[in-house]
């Protein structure tokens, strides 16, 4: 158990509740605006469906395996490589001059996101002592549900 004070834990249980909260934010979002990015990149649907898809591939598929290797080589430092996917993703698939960078950039945050989802929550539970666990969980777990 990590010793910190009450305000670094929350700074630590606002940080991974947004990083919980934007997965299934940008699965969402990235589903609805699909019709609008084929107008802007004049893309067919056969392609359109993948910005969504590629996006969601990684989450199921990798999720315990890069939870594992969070477990060997540090949930902070995963969640950090984790966090520089996802925004590098995000700024490539802000700038996308075209609808196949765009899927790169999902895939990117994707790879982001299948890190970041599983690394909240085992850094909330490795932060928080018993007695406070349980409130810090279902704040997280809120994050989630609120998107």
């Amino acid at each position: 158990m990590i010793k910190l004070s009450s305000g670094r834990k929350r700074l630590i249980l606002f940080t991974t509740s947004l990083a919980a909260f934007q997965t299934p934010y940008n699965s969402t979002v990235l589903s609805f605006i699909t019709p609008v990015l084929g107008k802007y990149f004049h893309a067919p649907l056969d392609v359109l469906i993948y910005v969504p898809i590629i996006y969601l591939i990684p989450l199921p598929t990798l999720m315990i395996t890069l939870g594992r290797l969070s477990d060997i080589y540090g949930r902070v430092r995963m969640f950090r490589i984790g966090f520089i996917l996802f925004l590098i993703g995000s700024i490539l698939g802000s700038a996308a001059p075209n609808i196949y960078v765009l899927i790169i950039a999902s895939l990117m945050m994707g790879f982001g996101s299948s890190i970041l989802s599983p690394g909240s929550a085992a850094i909330v539970s490795q932060v928080f002592p018993e007695g406070e666990r349980g409130f810090a969980l279902g704040i997280n777990a809120m994050a989630v549900y609120l998107a």
